[in-house]
């Protein structure tokens, strides 16, 4: 059960509320937007930099699921795996295939650039600075400046994202779980 109340659409700050109505064409995150509302600065330009990111970003979907699923594996964020997980089978990754990232090494549905998208989200959520810049030239080998400055924003946010859902205690929406998605956990065998 969340721990602070869910502030609905029309009882939220009146700035917010178109918000809420481009949040429900994003997906489905009202649980975590009606929590959000509580501090309508977060939720207003937080939302504005996804949006934009949605609009304007580099990165292929696939990658961003990648990260997205990788790094809730890694902080076991299960309201975060409920939302990424399906959208990472929508790119082609396979419950199993899911099921074993972290592991990256010998996964037989990543390619190179997965592997180095997994990779890189590992390093950057686990050990910033101890990323090398041998690493790094790989990274450049595959992605531009634009992109790799996206993928490392993406997976800090990814990773705050983890952190304040756990946090708050987020539940996640009942939809989801009636869908089945729900059912990927962070603890499952890799």
């Amino acid at each position: 059960m969340t721990r602070l109340s869910y502030i609905e659409r029309d009882d939220a700050d009146p700035r917010l509320r178109a918000v809420y109505d481009a949040v429900d064409s994003y997906g489905p995150f009202a649980n975590q937007t009606r929590t959000m509302a509580h501090c309508p600065p977060v939720l207003e330009h937080i939302m504005a930099l996804l949006f934009a990111l949605r609009k304007e970003g580099r990165l292929s979907q696939r990658h961003i699921e990648l990260l997205n699923v990788t790094v809730a594996k890694l902080n076991q964020c299960d309201y975060c795996l409920a939302h990424h997980a399906p959208k990472l089978e929508v790119q082609g990754m396979s419950q199993e295939g899911i099921a074993r990232l972290p592991a990256h090494e010998e996964h037989p549905e990543l390619d190179e650039t997965d592997r180095l998208v997994v990779d890189y989200s590992v390093q950057v959520s686990q050990a910033p600075r101890r990323i090398t810049d041998g690493f790094f030239e790989r990274l450049r080998a595959r992605f531009s400046e634009a992109e790799i400055a996206e993928l490392t924003w993406r997976i800090g946010l990814a990773g705050a994202f983890n952190h304040i859902n756990q946090a708050l205690d987020i539940d996640t929406e009942s939809d989801l779980i009636q869908l089945g998605a729900g059912r990927m956990r962070h603890d499952a065998d890799v």
